[in-house]
Order: structure tokens, then C-alpha cells, then sequence
């Protein structure tokens, strides 16, 4: 998602974009409906990938970003021959790259980390303030200002866990909810990706409270807004969340997750839960009954939540790309 909404960004400067990916990367292509005539399908032999990009590019000059997590340094440096310009997009600490670019938007980062694995004239973009939030969560946060409605007996959740949410937490989490005495309105929000919808669909018909489950919704800035806490993993979707000022019970999936996800606690906007935990199940029900019955810890949580993030990422990134 952060590649289409730079993507759109730099198609409203002028630019014109291709997407390029493996048949494994492609994922839900239909939110990359409008590049769909621009796709270009990689064969998926990685030693000819930089060859396959240079002849479909021919003699051009062309801007390169990689969002990839398995391309580094031998990949990009082999794009340099038709490439004018690389940018890199990554989450991780340690794999050496050869950018002019590099981008880490996640909380708690900073260039130190990076100044020896890319070249010395690299511009090294840390920090949240670059992260890469759709248009509708700058204009939706102009619109709200610095501040946001807060009711004094809050009984909305959402949980979202985006993707296709290979550990099907959604599930477990819903199951969770359901056992539960809360006396609560809960959204679930899944993906075209997510396999597990009719089992899910299964589960919440003879739900005890209102269950409404939205796939894939254009609208999800507005259940976000809605919510008064939400669950989930700390992945992209933590900056949406705090743009719109929504504290958050996090889980964090994966290795690369948990530093954003404890820096988030430690500056109040989220309540982190591990996930390797045993008993993460017991933790999350009790933060979630904590925090839904705390009408003023949710306020100070939103509050934070606001500071952390303000929408206007993804132009600061662009800025940089054509200052």
C-alpha cells in the first residue's frame, strides 16, 4: 500500500509509473487497478531481474523504488546501468544497499542506523514523520484539526489485521470478543486476501453483540474514525491509526513489528501484547476490558496517538524524490 499511494503522489507531479512484481508479490492486485496496463510481471529469476527492468525501460532514465525485503545492494547496483535514480524502501537494520534514497518510515528509527550500509552521499529518511498515509487521512485530518470527538461511554471496536493474515488472528481475536462479556459494537475489517471468509462469516452470525464484518472496504477511514479503540498488528496501518487519533491494543506479528509496537506504548498511544506470549490471549482480553471501560484513558491515548502522526508524510517523501 505505502508503494501505490507514493505512486499516486508522484503521478499527480507528473511522473509516470510502473509497478513490477513476481507472481508471488503480486497480492491484491485490485488496488492496483489503476496501474493494471502498467504491470510489469517479472519472470521471478531474481540474477535477471535488473536486465528484465532495463529492457523494458530501453534507453530511459528512469526513477527505480524498491519496497523489497529480499533486494539489496548486488540487485540495485546492477539497476544503476539504466536507473538515474534509486530509492529503497525497507524496515530492516541490517542488509547493505546501494541507493540514493533510502527510507525507513517507522517510529524510533534514525539515520545512524543506516549511514554504514548505503553510499556516503545517500539521503537517509527516518521516522514517522515520512510515513506514507493515502490522501484521504491528510485531508480527513485538516478537516479535524487537533482534535477529536470523544464520547463519554465509548463501546466501538475495530480489528483489523490487515493482508491476508497468515495466522488467521483475526479469527482468534473475534473468538476472543465473543466469549467475552463486553457490551460492545465490534467492526472486523479483512482483505480479498483474508481465506477464511465464510468460517468468519460462520462465527459471527449468532454473535451476543452487533458484528459487522467489511472486506476489503473503500471506507475505511471511516470505521477508523468511528472506533473508539481498535486491535491490531503494527504494521502501516499504526500510522493510519494514530492520524486519525484511534488508541490501539497491538500484536505484533513479526520480528520487524515489535519496535514500533513498544515505542508506541511507551509514548501512549498504543498497549502492546505479546504475541509469544502464552497467555496473550488472557492479556488482550484484559487491556481490551481496561481500556473500552476507561473513557479518559482513551482520550489521553488519542491524544497521543494525534502527536505521533500528522498525514503529511508521503509529500515530505516526494519533496526529496523532486526537491
Amino acid at each position: 500500500m505505502r508503494c501505490l499511494t507514493l505512486a499516486d503522489t508522484l503521478e499527480y507531479r507528473g511522473y509516470k509509473c510502473y509497478m513490477a512484481t513476481r507472481d508471488a508479490d503480486i497480492g491484491d492486485m485490485a488496488l492496483f487497478n489503476k496501474y493494471r496496463n502498467r504491470h510489469i510481471h517479472l519472470t521471478g529469476n531474481i540474477e535477471n531481474e535488473a536486465i528484465e527492468l532495463g529492457s523494458t525501460f530501453g534507453g530511459s532514465k528512469a526513477l527505480l523504488i524498491v519496497d523489497h525485503y529480499q533486494r539489496g545492494f548486488k540487485f540495485e547496483h546492477d539497476c544503476r546501468k539504466w536507473a538515474k535514480k534509486i530509492m529503497t524502501i525497507t524496515d530492516l537494520y541490517d542488509i547493505t544497499h546501494d541507493c540514493d534514497i533510502l527510507l525507513n518510515q517507522n517510529i524510533g528509527s534514525s539515520d545512524e542506523d543506516y549511514k554504514k550500509h548505503v553510499p556516503q552521499n545517500c539521503q537517509i529518511l527516518t521516522g514517522v514523520k515520512y510515513a506514507m498515509l493515502r490522501k484521504e487521512f491528510k485531508f480527513f485530518r485538516k478537516k479535524m484539526g487537533t482534535t477529536k470527538f470523544y464520547k463519554n461511554n465509548p463501546r466501538r471496536i475495530l480489528i483489523c489485521f490487515g493482508g491476508g493474515d497468515p495466522k488467521n488472528i483475526t479469527k482468534k481475536v473475534v473468538n476472543l470478543i465473543k466469549r467475552s462479556h463486553l457490551k460492545v459494537h465490534i467492526d472486523i475489517v479483512i482483505s480479498r486476501l483474508y481465506p477464511h471468509f465464510d468460517d468468519l462469516k460462520n462465527i459471527i452470525r449468532n454473535f451476543p453483540m452487533p458484528c459487522e464484518l467489511h472486506q476489503n472496504p473503500p471506507n475505511l477511514i471511516n470505521l477508523m474514525s468511528k472506533a473508539d479503540i481498535a486491535i491490531g498488528a503494527s504494521g502501516a496501518m499504526s500510522w493510519e491509526r494514530c492520524c486519525v487519533g484511534l488508541p490501539t491494543i497491538i500484536l505484533s506479528l513479526a520480528d520487524n513489528q515489535i519496535r514500533t509496537a513498544k515505542r508506541l506504548t511507551e509514548l501512549g498511544a498504543s498497549i502492546y501484547i505479546d504475541y509469544n506470549r502464552l497467555d496473550w490471549t488472557t492479556d488482550l482480553l484484559e487491556a481490551t476490558e481496561n481500556l473500552i471501560g476507561d473513557s479518559s484513558l482513551i482520550k489521553t491515548m488519542s491524544e497521543a496517538a494525534f502527536r505521533v502522526c500528522d498525514g503529511q508524510g508521503v509529500d515530505r517523501v516526494t519533496s526529496h524524490i523532486n526537491p
